[in-house]
């Protein structure tokens, strides 16, 4: 008697799964494409031959205004990923038959410790490179159709409702503050900022497969350092170390740095002392391309 009545009940369930995660998944997870889970699903289903990536953190996501740096740019920024991430993502990226560059965003933390929301790639989780790197945070039920989205809905809904919200500004993936931080609220952040320090942390394994990993490919790479305001950059007690592994990655064939981590900007170009707004975004965008042209870096910034 109890398992004419469970199976039921347990093949309803089975098809309620089925029938539901489709629907989180297109309708939610990656219905907004400033969010990350819609980044991840571009980037390892879609190839998108001309395009040039840019990746990194939400640095990268909300300073690189792609239309203003090339027209077939797209924005892969996801926030709190750092050399873990970068490279997974990098090296799907490099792994496409794609003759054209890719722009990575450098940050001086970029070898810190990061835990990104996993929300951005259950979507994607049976790939198998996002296995590998998330492998110490997945569950069983990751794998398993709309109990997946477990702990994670949340997100998926915000980001979805986060397409009719006003206050910022969103173009090809990117996402960006369009408001500068009250000049008090700044004025704050920076006395917090100057009563700190802090300064590279030595990733010796980590680092060295980062270089592996920028010279096994012909492809052209650009790593960027955006703006930092000065308050972050005059707290760092050891300036020297990041311009040594700058000038590693500049050495290697095919790699270009463009370091613009102290470009003269307005305190009303910060939303706080690591990360510009809209109008520092469009300033640092455009000086970019200007920067690319220069080097003669095609096809990025030609008119």
């Amino acid at each position: 008697m109890p398992w004419r009545f469970l199976l039921p009940v347990l093949a309803g369930i089975v098809l309620g799964c089925a029938v539901l995660d489709p629907l989180i998944t297109h309708g939610l997870a990656w219905s907004n494409p400033s969010f990350g889970a819609a980044k991840v699903h571009r980037l390892f289903t879609e190839l998108h031959p001309d395009e040039v990536a840019i990746i990194g953190s939400s640095r990268a996501d909300g300073s690189y205004v792609p239309e203003l740096i090339h027209p077939a740019a797209w924005n892969y920024g996801i926030e709190e990923t750092g050399y873990d991430v970068t490279r997974m993502i990098l090296g799907q990226e490099l792994a496409k038959p794609k003759p054209g560059p890719v722009i990575i965003n450098f940050d001086h933390t970029f070898f810190s410790p990061y835990q990104p929301s996993i929300a951005h790639f259950i979507p994607e989780v049976r790939q198998a490179a996002v296995a590998e790197c998330f492998a110490q945070r997945l569950h069983w039920y990751n794998q398993v159709p709309t109990l997946r989205y477990f702990g994670v809905m949340d997100e998926y809904v915000k980001a979805f409702l986060s397409k009719y919200t006003s206050g910022t500004v969103r173009s090809k993936g990117g996402i960006f503050v369009n408001n500068a931080a009250p000049p008090g609220e700044l004025a704050g952040m920076v006395q917090r900022r100057n009563a700190t320090r802090h300064a590279w942390i030595p990733h010796p394994k980590e680092e060295q497969a980062w270089i592996d990993l920028l010279a096994s490919t012909k492809r052209t790479l650009v790593v960027v350092v955006a703006p930092y305001h000065p308050a972050y950059l005059q707290t760092d007690t050891n300036p020297a170390a990041v311009q040594e592994y700058l000038g590693r990655m500049q050495a290697l064939p095919h790699v270009h740095v463009i370091d613009l981590s102290a470009m003269p900007l307005p305190d009303s170009c910060f939303q706080n002392t690591t990360h510009v707004n809209w109008e520092g975004a469009v300033r640092f965008s455009k000086e970019l391309r200007s920067r690319l042209n220069a080097l003669g870096l095609l096809p990025i910034g030609q008119e």
